[in-house]
C-alpha cells in the first residue's frame, strides 16, 4: 500500500491537514484503486532552523 510522505513548513492547521489527507487518499483510492484503509500520508513539518537556501539557514536570515 501506498506511504506518502510531505514534508512542509510547518504552521499549517490540523483542518488544512485533515483536508489534504482527505483529498490525497481520495486520489490514491481512484488512480490505484486500493482500499482508503491502506493510503498512510505522513506529515513532517519543518521549522526555520530545519531548512535553507543558499547556503543559509533559514531562522538565520534577516
Amino acid at each position: 500500500m501506498p506511504v506518502i510522505t510531505i514534508q512542509q513548513i510547518a504552521g499549517r492547521t490540523q483542518q488544512q491537514k485533515s483536508e489534504v489527507m482527505k483529498k490525497i487518499t481520495e486520489a490514491f483510492v481512484d488512480v490505484y484503486q486500493v482500499p482508503a484503509e491502506g493510503v498512510m500520508i505522513i506529515f513532517q513539518d519543518l521549522q526555520d532552523e530545519d531548512w535553507g537556501r543558499n547556503g543559509v539557514l533559514h531562522s538565520e536570515k534577516s
